[in-house]
This record gives structure tokens, C-alpha cells and sequence, in this order.
């Protein structure tokens, strides 16, 4: 969540821990997700808002931005984990080892090509497509 100076909410991120998603190119009509490829996600946004009078100031890549880089928290042991990411420019994500189900993994930094987005809007998807960057974008 981010305040504004004066106090009221000014934008808002849910995210959820996700095993796979469906990989959308970049201008193909969204008409659900049954047809489309699966792939490997870590990390699926449920909703992100801005405020309208906050919007197009950087409010959603921040909220997005702290998300990849602080996302959970520690589970017991201390395990390390590996994991292989794709390249920044999104293509079809080689696998990798997700989290499982239940939680982020603390001390894992989330690649933006890692986040799936719940059933975009038409500017949900142009922001998708223009933070992640690549050919398409993971939907759920």
C-alpha cells in the first residue's frame, strides 16, 4: 500500500504465491486463459490500483518493484534455494523452482518475468506489458 502526504491510500498491490501461469503475447485478444500455454510463476498479482489523480507518477512499478524485492517471509530452517531465471526481456521463462504453494520464500528477488497478472484490464495489460518488457506477459 502507499499513502499519500495527506493520508489517504493512493495505490494498492495484493499478490499471491502461484506454481504456473499462462503466457499472453503481446496483442493477442485476452479471452481467457484456458487455450494459452502454461509456464512456471512465482508470484501472481490478484489486483493493483492507483488512485486516478496518482496515477502515470510511478506508483505501481514501486509497489511492484518492493514486491519482487521483499516478498514473504522466512520459513523454517533457513533452506537455500536455486533458482534459474529467464531473461529480463520476457520470452517463455525456462523452468524453475517455484516456492511452494503456501508462502514467498524470503531472500529470493523476484525477475519481473516471475509476476503473472489476474485477468488484466486493457491498461492493466498495457502497464504489464511495457514493466515486464519481452513479448508477452503471465496471466492467471
Amino acid at each position: 500500500m502507499y499513502r499519500a502526504a495527506s493520508g489517504e491510500l493512493a495505490a494498492c498491490a495484493l499478490a499471491e504465491p502461484l506454481l504456473s501461469a499462462r503466457f499472453l503475447e503481446h496483442g493477442a485478444p485476452f479471452t481467457g486463459t484456458a487455450h494459452l500455454p502454461r509456464t512456471p510463476a512465482a508470484c501472481g498479482i490478484s489486483r493493483l490500483w492507483v488512485r486516478a489523480e496518482h496515477r502515470r507518477a510511478g506508483l505501481a512499478t514501486q509497489l511492484l518493484d518492493a514486491l519482487r524485492y521483499a516478498h514473504g517471509r522466512a520459513r523454517g530452517g533457513g533452506a537455500t534455494r536455486t533458482l534459474t531465471l529467464a531473461p529480463s526481456h520476457l520470452e517463455p521463462p525456462r523452468p524453475f523452482a517455484p516456492p511452494d504453494s503456501t508462502d514467498f520464500v524470503f531472500g529470493w528477488t523476484l525477475a519481473k518475468n516471475q509476476l503473472a497478472f489476474l485477468q488484466p484490464s486493457i491498461d492493466g495489460r498495457q502497464f504489464a506489458a511495457a514493466y515486464v518488457g519481452g513479448s508477452g506477459i503471465l496471466v492467471y
